[in-house]
């Protein structure tokens, strides 16, 4: 099975284009606009396994914390927003994962809130 054939997951990802103000005591939220839908992905709530297990890691548990994986080439950064299963997980780090000479994918830390 090819590594695409992982993504069997579909979201659609959103980017800042109104940053949060606040003004005279009034706040504005953020707004984010749709950048792509139907992306190939695969995400994973960081707090149980696939066998429904609670995992702890260093001690500690990740209830609201989603781990996703995309092809290499996706357009995702710190600070979109990702939409999957009717939840909104806001993006932390990307890192790329590499094999021995270039990026093979990317693996998205997300969490139901954005700090």
């Amino acid at each position: 099975m090819s590594y695409k054939g992982l993504l069997a997951h579909k979201c659609d990802i959103y980017r800042v284009t109104t940053v949060a103000s606040t003004t005279h005591g009034y706040s504005t939220p953020k707004t984010f606009t749709l950048l792509k839908s139907n992306v190939q992905c695969r995400i994973q709530n960081l707090f149980e396994s696939s066998a429904g297990l609670r995992i702890l890691t260093s001690g500690v548990t990740a209830e609201n914390d989603y781990l996703g994986f995309f092809l290499k080439d996706e357009d995702i950064q710190k600070g979109d927003k990702v939409v999957w299963n009717n939840l909104d997980l806001f993006v932390k780090p990307v890192s790329p994962v590499f094999d021995s000479t270039k990026i093979h994918h990317k693996e998205v830390y997300m969490g139901l809130s954005e700090t």
